[in-house]
């Protein structure tokens, strides 16, 4: 799926290919879902902030009309001019990079953009379910684990990185099919299994954006 996002993000903006699309935009927006982006230095891995920065630089050029989540709905109920070429960006969840990384990018082409954020999170109360489980398989040391999660036994065997990363990714879809209890209960014994202490504060590769980030 990766390499099919990156074959139609390319797509997007190479002269004349979506020219003949101009009559299907009419009337309507589109809108950017993002999540993280790459912070080499602090080992995140995400979106490509030269990526981000050459598509905002091709949108402004080409004229679209970049606005906010806000405005589009606006528009949508009969606020406001008809939307035409219209783009808006979001971020989820309100990660550190999505300030320090995401912001300032958005900030240099003046493109707004629509932050959702838990307050838990911010509030530094908790850290996601999937970034536990992404720690867990990270820091164990086992190379076999099996656990139970709702009605279903799961179990994983791995040889070498990309074998760990395919058992995390297949965890984390499991767990979005069963309830929150069984969901909580399978990571802690996934965490139990695998011989790894899960923190109670976030580790500094999954923290938040601050209040003061998130205003600016």
């Amino acid at each position: 799926m990766s390499h099919v996002k990156a074959a139609v993000r390319y797509a997007l903006t190479v002269p004349g290919l979506t020219a003949p699309f101009g009559v299907l935009r009419r009337g309507r927006a589109v809108i950017f879902m993002l999540h993280r982006f790459r912070d080499r230095e602090a080992g995140i891995d995400g979106h490509d902030p030269a990526h981000l920065r050459r598509g905002l630089e091709y949108l402004r050029r080409k004229r679209y009309d970049l606005v906010s989540l806000t405005e589009i709905l606006q528009r949508l109920a009969g606020h406001g001019r008809p939307l035409d070429r219209s783009v808006a960006f979001t971020m989820d969840d309100g990660y550190f990079d999505q300030a320090t990384v995401g912001g300032p990018i958005f900030a240099q082409f003046d493109c707004p953009v629509t932050t959702f954020v838990s307050t838990g999170f911010l509030d530094r109360r908790l850290w996601f379910w999937w970034d536990r489980i992404e720690y867990v398989f990270g820091q164990t040391s086992r190379r076999q684990l099996r656990v139970r999660l709702g009605q279903e036994l799961v179990s994983y065997r791995w040889a070498d990185e990309r074998g760990r990363t395919n058992a995390q990714r297949n965890f984390a879809e499991r767990c979005k099919e069963v309830p929150d209890g069984d969901k909580e209960a399978g990571i802690q014994q996934l965490a139990a299994e695998a011989e790894v202490d899960v923190p109670a504060r976030v580790p500094e590769r999954y923290e938040p954006m601050s209040w003061e980030q998130l205003r600016r």
